[in-house]
């Protein structure tokens, strides 16, 4: 999918701003994998490695800007998180309070303080017990000529917003535990997430497969109570 300029503009002025994060008011116009040209690729190894970590939560948290990094103390342990692109714009304030990261770390030490990008979004005011959302997620694949999709499961989610960086993670994380992505040629492809709202343009995010996340859509944030459901396509 190719756009003019002039489009993506009139896009990012539809944006709509939270206390944490950016909750796009409708879908990305951007395609995923035009964007992704832009961004260094990495090993299929890599890949396998980075989204085999296993991530954690912080939930209803504050933190304390210093440049373009939160820092939040909670039960004695730092977590550094990397303002990029919207995110120092939209985050100005010196202290943040209220707010829920979904924590990739990022550097190797097991004894220094954690560093992550993005995956800050607004707590969710309701106290979910059960989910917010709870998606289907379908996987397409390919053997020779055959094609086969099937339902694999769902993907609950308990809060009322969502940062890309959250969905990709975490339905990739899921990937390679039960259906061999990165493994046996799946190494490529794309994940799409489907929003309930049809009556707006291009009402879906993707992830190409292909490559880590971009940083500038980490901190990105939707409103989950509106996935529909996810479609993931392997491609050799």
């Amino acid at each position: 999918m190719t756009m003019k300029l002039s489009t993506v503009a009139k896009t990012s002025l539809a944006l709509g701003i939270l206390t944490a994060g950016i909750v796009t008011t409708k879908a990305q116009s951007v395609d995923a994998a035009e964007e992704q040209v832009a961004q260094n690729k990495i090993s299929t190894e890599e890949l396998k490695s980075y989204y085999s970590k296993i991530p954690f939560e912080l939930r209803n948290v504050k933190g304390d800007r210093e440049g373009n990094i939160i820092k939040i103390i909670d039960r004695g342990q730092v977590t550094n998180v990397k303002l990029v692109d919207k995110d120092k714009d939209n985050l100005k304030l010196n202290n943040i309070s209220n707010i829920d990261v979904f924590v990739v770390k990022e550097n190797n030490s097991k004894f220094s303080e954690t560093e992550t990008i993005g995956g800050i979004s607004e707590s969710s005011k309701t106290n979910y017990k059960d989910w917010s959302v709870n998606p289907t997620i379908s996987l397409k694949s390919t053997n020779g000529s055959a094609i086969f999709q099937r339902p694999v499961g769902n993907l609950p989610i308990l809060k009322d917003k969502v940062t890309l960086k959250e969905l990709d993670f975490r339905l990739r994380n899921e990937l390679i535990k039960n259906h061999d992505l990165y493994t046996n040629g799946n190494n490529g492809g794309v994940i799409t997430v489907h929003m309930k709202d049809k009556n707006i343009e291009d009402n879906y995010y993707s992830f190409v497969l292909d490559n880590k996340l971009q940083e500038h859509r980490m901190g990105n944030v939707i409103d989950a109570t509106q996935i529909d459901r996810i479609d993931v396509e392997y491609k050799e």
